[in-house]
């Protein structure tokens, strides 16, 4: 069986997100076909999103909703594993942040045979990855022998390395929302009139 990589589109509702450039990138190392996942609230929002796209992957599919307009890590890790499973997908790629810490594991959780390697920053080969620990004072090189591989890469150690690609295709997914004891109440924002140090290209310390 050939090798299918998805990668999870990071985005603010509006537009793509720098790293998920990055997490295409990474997946490119061993991959030359890929395929994007737009999770939004509605199909207009993912639609405007695959634009932005899809020159840069093979396909992309998505799943819409207006839950996932504020997504909780029990739905949206839902949604992630039901695409996995319905398409056969071995390969999931998304950017390390606070919000994924609490998703990938349930997803890797939801799908038999998956294993999960997290904080990635350099790929050896299709199932050998680096990685820091013990706070970067060591790099661990970490073999995945599992059939589905979920992994979340530090966006830092990627570059937008994204080759133009002639064409791609765009398929919705048939998803029910799980319902979920979970809620969304509120976010409260620090606002700031410094970038992201996540986005800033020079970062003077």
């Amino acid at each position: 069986m050939l090798d299918k990589h998805l990668v999870l589109i990071n985005h603010n509702g509006k537009s793509v997100l720098p790293s998920s450039y990055c997490s295409i990138s990474a997946a490119s190392k061993i991959s030359k076909n890929i395929t994007a996942l737009i999770i939004g609230e509605t199909e207009h929002i993912c639609t405007h999103l695959y634009e932005e796209i899809k020159s840069k992957v093979d396909k992309a599919v998505y799943l819409c909703d207006e839950s996932f307009k504020n997504p909780v890590a029990d739905s949206y890790s839902h949604a992630i594993s039901h695409t996995m499973s319905t398409l056969n997908f071995n390969y999931l790629w998304a950017e390390s942040n606070n919000f994924m810490k609490e998703t990938m594991p349930r997803v890797t959780a939801q799908l038999p045979e998956a294993s999960m390697i997290s904080d990635v920053q350099e790929v050896v080969d299709n199932d050998t990855f680096k990685k820091p620990v013990w706070s970067g004072n060591i790099i661990a090189t970490v073999k995945i022998s599992s059939k589905i591989k979920i992994i979340t890469i530090r966006t830092t150690d990627f570059q937008d390395e994204c080759i133009d690609r002639n064409s791609s295709t765009l398929e919705k997914i048939v998803l029910k929302v799980r319902e979920s004891n979970i809620k969304f109440v509120n976010f409260e924002e620090i606002k700031s009139d410094r970038p992201s140090l996540l986005d800033a290209k020079i970062v003077i310390a």
